[in-house]
């Protein structure tokens, strides 16, 4: 894996803006135009534009002219405009693009929940496994996901890679460098507090280099998540990950208990 591996979300762009309208019922901007646009051509809002702008000057200061050796950029509009604001030269790239949300990602929420009633507690009970009518399980995003992975094992190795992508995109990378199992994630996507949340423009560090001592190992041990334009909403510290814990056949038969069966007398 690369020496130093960097993700970060796109600024908020318009969809984002339009979505958070309609949480709150405020349907002005759900216009015709709006519903027309394909989710990749959704642009930077002005929030959205500033926060690039003040992430792409921690970057450039933070790291320095020349630290990356490549970077990747979603085909996605709203992450070529925040790449934009990083002085470096990008690779466009269409694998790394947003987790896709199928019918569900061209509705408002009150369509949602009109069309397909329910479908809210589905995500919910099977966060990871559950899939949006004709869009990707979170488990399909994490298989995509293995392309770019598999690129940065054969490719980078020892390099340092920076990259602008999505928020569900980068939790699938997540799953798979800190192997969080299913049952992690469900209890991460559930999380309120917003120090577990993936917010626009956050920054995601990863290194095989210890932050204290400089000792470098074989593969990425350590993280750090910063969000730039409000440091309240990461811990902004290094961490240890911390992979997958090992379960004991009693913590199994607990995990499987806390579902009841469907015919108890079968």
């Amino acid at each position: 894996m690369p020496k130093n591996l960097v993700l970060i979300r796109h600024g908020q762009s318009e969809g984002n803006v339009v979505m958070e309208a309609l949480k709150r019922g405020d349907k002005t901007l759900y216009t015709k135009e709006f519903k027309e646009r394909h989710d990749s051509d959704y642009r930077l809002s002005l929030k959205g534009i500033e926060q690039a702008k003040i992430t792409g000057s921690y970057i450039n200061e933070r790291f320095g002219q020349g630290f990356f050796d490549v970077g990747f950029v979603s085909s996605y509009k709203r992450a070529l405009e925040t790449a934009s604001y990083i002085d470096i030269n990008w690779q466009i790239r269409s694998d790394i693009t947003e987790r896709d949300w199928g019918y569900l990602g061209t509705i408002s929420p009150d369509e949602r929940e009109e069309e397909f009633p329910g479908w809210k507690k589905q995500k919910e009970e099977n966060p990871f496994y559950w899939r949006p009518q004709g869009g990707e399980r979170m488990a399909d995003t994490c298989n995509r996901s293995r392309i770019i992975i598999d690129t940065l094992n054969r490719q980078h190795s020892k390099e340092n890679v920076i990259m602008v992508c999505h928020g569900e995109f980068m939790w699938a990378l997540r799953i798979l460098l800190e192997r969080i199992n299913p049952i992690e994630y469900k209890v991460l996507d559930q999380s309120k507090d917003k120090l577990d949340r993936m917010h626009n423009c956050q920054v995601i560090h990863y290194t095989r280099e210890d932050p204290s001592t400089k000792v470098e190992c074989d593969k990425l041990e350590w993280m750090r998540s910063v969000c730039p334009w409000d440091t309240t909403k990461s811990r902004n510290t290094w961490e240890l990950i911390r992979r997958s814990k090992l379960y004991s056949p009693k913590e199994l038969k607990e995990i499987c208990e806390s579902t009841s069966r469907l015919f108890p007398d079968i």
